[in-house]
């Protein structure tokens, strides 16, 4: 029924919950905009940049040819539990590891 709803994407859990996400995506399919949630939301263990990257990567790698209009590098859950300074260093480096994939940041 989401996939139906008039959305302008969808997130999915790639931290908590790969193996389902794929899944999902392969068998119901994607919206052409998508979030990928590649950094702990609740963790203020900071992620590599290109840790991040091969994140996506991999991802890509699971869906072979599905190829989405926007994808959206985000944490996999709300950051409002993190300290700010965390929460701005996670974002920084989601913003870092899009930089990577020489793609441009919304």
């Amino acid at each position: 029924h989401l996939l139906d709803a008039d959305i302008d994407a969808v997130g999915f859990d790639f931290v908590a919950d790969q193996d389902d996400n794929l899944y999902n995506i392969q068998e119901y399919g994607a919206p052409d905009d998508v979030a990928l949630g590649l950094a702990d939301g609740q963790n203020t263990l900071v992620e590599d940049p290109e840790a991040i990257r091969d994140r996506v990567e991999w991802v890509e790698g699971q869906l072979g040819v599905t190829d989405f209009e926007t994808v959206y590098l985000t944490t996999n859950t709300e950051t409002f539990y993190l300290p700010y300074g965390k929460y701005v260093e996670k974002l920084e480096v989601l913003a870092e590891a899009a930089d990577l994939a020489e793609v441009k940041a919304a």
